[in-house]
């Protein structure tokens, strides 16, 4: 009888069809420690009758592979009582069917033991530090309909596998490393409604076969690195979401997708779609979010896109486009974001956009509009930037009544035909929440007499022009309205004229002074780049003073190096983006201040090396083996003459 036998040896028949017994026997490996607590702690449960040992065993080896001891929660986990109890897990009929341990500090990689869970219907690992390849194995899991492991560090490609998984519903892995293709056989998966793959490395075209998955209504593919035009095939489903910005995506947005009579967001932004727009875009009535900026895009604004009036964002600045703005903004009650900069629009500033009460983000910069500033331009409470700059407006500012801007942190009017007085209500915001007031207030003769102005420019046409700033919309993984972070609170041009003394100068011109004979202007103030998000960081560090002697190119540099090798995700990050010095960074070695070693061997670095290396004049070591680091090695690297040892191996 079993009862008669030994615990090991029964426990050894019943979970080798499961593991190697190799694995078993080896209490150094997730298996062997999950086969040592099921023999030797978990001596209540009664092997010779318990229902679904090779469940709870491999639950166990979850547990054990994943740093259990460190979950943030654990109730349960290994206790005496039934799996199903434990913290997390969903049973149906004590078979386990559904497991959720988002966010909760699960470290090491998945085992194939999990095949065992047959009647799993949800898998949800997301916001964890899971590495490794997906086990092949996840195909026998036959009833999964729902697998959600986004956020970790994930490699390879698992579409290749999900592609057997007829039964799943939802698919995301978004924010891992995950590479390759989409394959074309991802038409298997005809019960699929959610494929969120955002912000890995995925390469080459989407398929068109994406349009025969009947049931598609997400469709997250942003942050890859997709080429190609958009299937036209798209245009059979009826998605409610589309997000595929920040890839190199070409060709015209064909006129089929409109056909997705129901979607609610479209953000194609960042990516190199050309042509026109055509008007059948005024189809999509329930569109709340449309982004089409940062694209090669041209010819006139359709005038259909003015009547979308459920929409929260619309953003197509840094195009081509030309024509008028149609003020026809009277059924607009949502709109917050409205974007049109980098353009070449004519035309008057359409006053009805500023009857829009949530109204607060309207850029106009670099484009031809002329008249004069609308009357109502203050009457959105909420406005907190509103960017004129660089256009013909003439006229004078309009004076605003009490209570009238109070959140308003950015005015920016240079580079314009704008003259007069700068009204004392205007200069009275500062008493709240104004921070930048730019404006044609340069002497000898300035086109505006401004006293309270924070920056002031030549008249036309000597001012500097206006350099591209992309705002930070970068939504989540997961589809949304809004944006996940507001638009950058940087000024978007670089002053003419400087102030006299440093101390009483604005922070952010003397960085953009300090660090543009290293980087493109318009990289630096796009926080979109390593190196924007560089600037942005040292704008705000309070450890951060363009006054002093310090190195701020050498503590620019480092910060542009952590943000392109991905440096939240470092092994160790000790002290780096920290207020203090540079030299105190973790791994930074310097000489009376002068950075010259950097040394990150194996320190999980994923990304491009970036040519504001160059600036280490004095750097003789560079160790950077055994990480991830990408693209061809920097023809700056000639311009570090004391370089003498190079390690990228």
């Amino acid at each position: 009888g079993c009862s008669e036998r030994n615990r090991t040896e029964v426990l050894l028949e019943e979970l080798s069809p499961v593991t190697d017994p190799e694995l078993l026997l080896d209490p150094e490996t997730p298996q062997g420690e999950a086969f040592q607590w099921l023999d030797t702690v978990d001596t209540e449960t009664n092997i010779c009758t318990y229902p679904r040992l090779d469940q709870r065993y491999a639950l166990a080896v979850l547990y054990y592979a994943t740093n259990g001891t460190f979950w943030l929660d654990q109730i349960g986990w290994l206790s005496k009582d039934p799996e199903c109890e434990w913290q997390d897990i969903v049973c149906s009929n004590d078979t386990v069917s559904k497991i959720n341990l988002d966010s909760n500090g699960l470290e090491g990689t998945l085992e194939p033991e999990l095949r065992v869970l047959g009647g799993l219907d949800e898998l949800i690992l997301s916001n964890n530090t899971l590495q490794g390849s997906l086990f092949s194995e996840v195909t026998e899991l036959k009833t999964l309909a729902v697998l959600d492991l986004e956020d970790n560090r994930l490699i390879g490609n698992p579409l290749l596998l999900f592609v057997d998984m007829r039964s799943l519903v939802s698919v995301r892995v978004s924010k891992n490393l995950l590479t390759g293709q989409i394959p074309t056989s991802i038409e298997n998966l005809d019960q699929l409604s959610e494929l969120f793959i955002a912000c890995n490395n995925f390469t080459g075209r989407l398929p068109t076969q994406i349009g025969l998955l009947q049931h598609l209504e997400n469709l997250l593919v942003y942050q890859n690195v997709l080429t190609g035009p958009l299937p036209t095939e798209l245009g059979n489903l009826d998605l409610r979401h589309l997000l595929a910005h920040e890839n190199q995506l070409t060709g015209v947005i064909p006129t089929t997708l409109f056909n997705n009579l129901n979607l609610e967001v479209l953000q194609l932004d960042s990516n190199q779609f050309s042509g026109n727009v055509d008007p059948a875009i005024g189809e999509l009535t329930q569109l709340v979010d449309l982004r089409l900026n940062e694209n090669n895009l041209e010819g006139d604004l359709p005038v259909s896109i003015f009547a979308l009036n459920k929409l929260e964002h619309l953003l197509l600045g840094n195009n081509a486009f030309t024509g008028q703005i149609r003020d026809s903004f009277d059924l607009f009650t949502s709109l917050e974001f409205f974007d049109v900069r980098n353009n070449q629009l004519t035309g008057l500033l359409p006053p009805s956009l500023f009857d829009i009460p949530t109204l607060q983000i309207a850029y106009f910069s670099n484009n031809s509009f002329a008249g004069s500033i609308p009357s109502n331009f203050a009457s959105p409470p909420f406005l907190r930037d509103l960017y004129l700059d660089n256009n013909m407006i003439g006229g004078s500012v309009p004076p605003i009544g009490p209570g009238q801007l109070g959140q308003l942190t950015e005015f920016l009017l240079q580079s314009n035909d704008i003259g007069g007085i700068m009204p004392d209500s205007i200069c009275e915001l500062f008493s709240f929440l104004l921070e930048d007031l730019w404006a044609d207030c340069s002497p000898p003769d300035p086109e505006i007499e401004c006293s309270c102005c924070t920056q002031c420019f030549f008249s036309r046409p000597t001012a500097v022009p206006t350099t591209s700033v992309a705002p930070s919309v970068e939504p989540s993984s997961v589809p949304t309205s809004i944006p996940t972070k507001n638009p950058s609170s940087l000024p978007s041009v670089a002053p003419s004229q400087q102030p006299s003394g440093c101390s009483d100068r604005n922070k952010t011109g003397l960085l953009v002074e300090a660090l543009s004979p290293i980087t493109n202007v318009s990289q630096l103030l796009d926080p979109a780049t390593p190196q924007g998000m560089a600037f942005t960081w040292l704008n705000d560090d309070i450890g951060t003073d363009p006054c002093s002697s310090m190195a701020i190119d050498q503590r620019y540099a480092l910060a542009v190096l952590y943000y392109a090798t991905n440096g939240t995700f470092w092994e160790e990050q000790t002290d780096w983006l920290s207020s203090s010095s540079e030299c105190s960074w973790l791994n930074v070695s310097c000489t009376n201040e002068t950075v010259f070693g950097v040394e990150l061997v194996e320190n999980n670095l994923i990304g491009t090396l970036q040519s504001e290396m160059r600036v280490f004049s004095e750097l003789e070591e560079l160790a950077l083996n055994r990480n991830q680091l990408q693209g061809s090695l920097l023809t700056e690297l000639k311009l570090l003459p004391a370089l003498n040892v190079l390690e990228i191996e």
